[in-house]
């Protein structure tokens, strides 16, 4: 039974995988939701864990057409099984899930070097391997590992209970759950007018950063930021997810953020922001803030979380900062609350007595 992986147009080019093969002289294809996105560095794990899943239907129908059951199911590939998880969980949380995938296919192929992995081989050591992955190698934040490593974890347990494996080997690995603080640092308003002040190497970074702290966007935003995206006095984009669904953010573009665009800014073409690779981006920002004294471990995301903060300072609606960074939980909101807090706090114990 041949199974094929074929792809639909979409807008903006993207591109949706489907599975396209017959049951009983009827053609059947099944959309897998799935998408690759015109210059995402995740497409190519987007394609490998379609194919994944392509190779698994393949089985899938070649077994019910011979009645065959699987002498050994510890001898099942654990990557075709974890495809197959993620692609029939239709519950919000289903983007993480996927993420968790993404990256385990990541370490199973860069760190233990397998295309494929008998269940009989998941043992603790694997599951620190996994663990450590997300933490040092990739480098993700406490919150986004720990939950990566949860989703798998329940993948697990999902295997155990349908006799896969006789005990679930990551339950017993240590991951550090993360705070309720907000870990990121942020900038003060006194810190924001000492950088317009101060000269950046590379000027294309200093505006993007600054317009950054004024519209709550992300770098990759940023750098693919068009004169179409700003409409009416607002700025209007779609944050790109790998669910179906995406995030349309739509709120009033800041007049000081408008300061910080090009001068003919609605006459150019393309990118607003000629930006360099994130590792000079980083660089260039490492080097300004030294230049201004600011002794902080300042990231382009923390521009993000500066315009965050920025408005609990002001109006301490959580909501309203919720809607306008795009987050789809409040609970990601809230640890901005937190620091907010924390500022106010520190604020009135400076107090002269």
């Amino acid at each position: 039974m041949k199974v094929k992986l074929r792809t639909r147009k979409l807008k903006e080019g993207r591109k949706s995988f489907f599975l396209d093969y017959s049951v009983n002289g009827i053609r059947q294809r099944d959309f897998l939701k799935i998408y690759t996105v015109p210059g995402d560095s995740n497409n190519r794990e987007a394609t490998r864990l379609a194919d994944v899943i392509r190779a698994n239907r393949e089985l899938e129908l070649y077994g019910n057409e011979h009645s065959i059951i699987s002498p050994n199911k510890r001898k099942v590939d654990f990557l075709l099984y974890f495809a197959q998880f993620v692609n029939d969980y239709k519950k919000e949380d289903k983007r993480i899930f996927q993420a968790s995938l993404h990256k385990f296919i990541e370490y199973s192929s860069e760190t233990l070097k397998v295309s494929s992995l008998a269940f009989k081989t998941i043992n603790k050591s694997m599951c620190e391997g996994y663990r450590d992955h997300l933490s040092h190698e990739v480098k993700l934040a406490p919150e986004t590992v720990h939950n990566y490593y949860a989703r798998f974890k329940r993948v697990l347990n999902r295997a155990v209970d349908e006799g896969f494996l006789r005990v679930n080997s990551a339950i017993s690995v240590k991951v550090r759950r993360p705070g309720s603080d907000l870990k990121k640092e942020v900038l003060t308003e006194e810190e924001i007018t000492k950088l317009e002040g101060v000269k950046c190497g590379n000027d294309e970074v200093k505006r993007a950063f600054l317009f950054a702290c004024y519209s709550g966007i992300g770098e990759s935003e940023v750098k693919n930021l068009k004169a179409g995206h700003l409409r009416n006095g607002r700025l209007q984009i779609v944050r790109k997810k790998l669910e179906k669904k995406d995030i349309e953010i739509d709120i009033p573009l800041h007049e000081k953020a408008e300061q910080f665009l090009p001068n003919d800014w609605r006459n150019t073409k393309g990118n607003l922001f000629k930006l360099p690779s994130s590792t000079s981006v980083s660089k260039n920002l490492r080097t300004w803030m030294k230049k201004a004294k600011i002794d902080k471990h300042i990231t382009f995301y923390c521009a993000r979380h500066t315009f965050a903060v920025r408005i609990l300072m002001h109006t301490s609606n959580v909501y309203a900062v919720k809607e306008a960074l795009g987050h789809t939980s409040l609970s990601h909101t809230i640890k901005y609350l937190n620091h907010v807090s924390d500022v106010k706090d520190d604020a009135v114990l400076s107090l002269p007595s």
